[in-house]
């Protein structure tokens, strides 16, 4: 063993303490991660909208008019997570809209659900200047 070289079973050694350390690191690192690798990358290059805005529009004021009806349900089960999920939908379809109408976009908070509500006020107070309402008309 003096001749300097590392014989197999120092490797296998090494390699084994490597994997018993790394493959925890990179487990816990796919598990508590907020997003994947694919949604990143996704999210990076920002997807041009080929929806009509007359489809934005309508799952706007839907999404809209679902949010205050789940906000205003004081007997909905799961209510918090709904309201997130719908929130976030929301949020994007206002996003999709702001950018098809060239209105400046809300800034890039993630998770998307915590975009302060001024800046959806906002956002949707431009839109409705631009002819877009994002509410249900009054009497509907």
């Amino acid at each position: 063993m003096g001749s300097g070289l590392i014989d197999a079973e120092t490797v296998g050694t090494v390699l084994t303490v490597v994997a018993l350390i790394g493959l925890p690191v990179v487990a816990a690192f796919a598990l508590f991660s907020d997003r994947s690798p694919s949604e990143r990358w996704r999210r990076a290059k920002p997807m041009p909208s080929s929806r009509p805005i007359e489809l934005l529009s309508a799952d706007l004021r839907r999404l809209h008019n679902r949010l205050e009806t789940t906000e205003n349900d004081p007997e909905s089960s799961g209510k918090g997570l709904k309201l997130r999920a719908i929130r976030r939908a929301y949020v994007d379809c206002l996003c999709a809209a702001g950018q098809e109408l060239e209105v400046s976009a809300l800034p890039r908070i993630e998770p998307r659900e915590l975009v302060p509500q001024s800046e959806v006020y906002r956002l949707e107070s431009e839109l409705r200047r631009r002819g877009l309402e994002v509410r249900e008309p009054a009497g509907r």
